[in-house]
């Protein structure tokens, strides 16, 4: 490459592959295991449904980690906007995915 600043950019990715990709294999594990902890006690308070309206998004493991991951990350409150609010247990998972999640595991990544 020609260019110093493009090489340097490319150069930083490039280079700690294996630490972005270890980063990216422990945000999938973390995901997964809200993904197993809203399946299992609170499937009822992601009461939303898909895209055409007629299944239930936490009917299966596969579907709640879908949500979890797809909300759970681009809202800035975490999974917890999306699902029913309630004051419950729910409070403690709510605000731990918020703060290793979307605080801590994305200031590692970016």
């Amino acid at each position: 490459m020609k260019d110093v600043t493009t090489r340097d950019v490319v150069k930083a990715v490039v280079n700690p592959i294996r630490q972005l990709g270890a980063t990216l294999a422990l945000g999938v594990f973390v995901i997964n295991i809200y993904s197993n902890i809203y399946f299992t006690n609170f499937p009822d308070d992601l009461g939303a449904f898909d895209a055409e309206g007629d299944e239930p998004v936490c009917e299966s493991l596969w579907g709640c980690f879908k949500v979890t991951t797809d909300y759970g990350m681009r809202l800035s409150g975490g999974i917890g906007d999306f699902m029913k609010h309630n004051l419950s247990t729910r409070l403690i998972v709510d605000l731990s995915f918020f703060f290793i999640v979307l605080i801590v595991l994305l200031n590692i990544i970016f």
